[in-house]
């Protein structure tokens, strides 16, 4: 669904699952995991499980700029998506603090991202598409 939406250019995400969302998005991706970024790669290991074992920061999603934060894609009910904050075990917790912001699946799913780096042309996208439901 990412790919027709058309986002303001230079928008961008953040995202594990760094294969067909950025290919088809046409979106800015930071692969949070660092399979493909330099910086991430060079960073002290975690204690996470193989090939999840070096994770972006939350200062550098802020450093560079980062819209959105997908971390692992999650689709969960529109009703209650405000609500529920769901988990992801290597996202920076601070990251959680964010304004969430759902795309709009079908009538009842969504699919989750936290808006961290905002500015006036993203603002005013999302209040003017019906594609999203943009938690207060």
């Amino acid at each position: 669904k990412l790919y027709g939406l058309n986002f303001p250019e230079n928008t961008s995400i953040a995202i594990t699952a760094a294969g067909a969302i950025p290919y088809y998005s046409k979106l800015n991706t930071l692969d949070m995991l660092g399979l493909n970024d330099a910086t991430i790669s060079r960073q002290k290991q975690t204690n996470a499980r193989p090939g999840h074992k070096k994770q972006a920061t939350y200062g550098y999603l802020v450093e560079k700029q980062i819209n959105f934060v997908v971390g692992h894609p999650q689709t969960m009910e529109c009703n209650n998506a405000c609500e529920n904050n769901g988990y992801d075990w290597f996202m920076p917790l601070e990251v959680f603090k964010s304004q969430k912001v759902f795309i709009i699946m079908n009538q009842t799913q969504c699919f989750r991202m936290f808006y961290l780096t905002k500015n006036s042309e993203l603002d005013n996208f999302l209040i003017n598409h019906n594609d999203f439901k943009v938690c207060k």
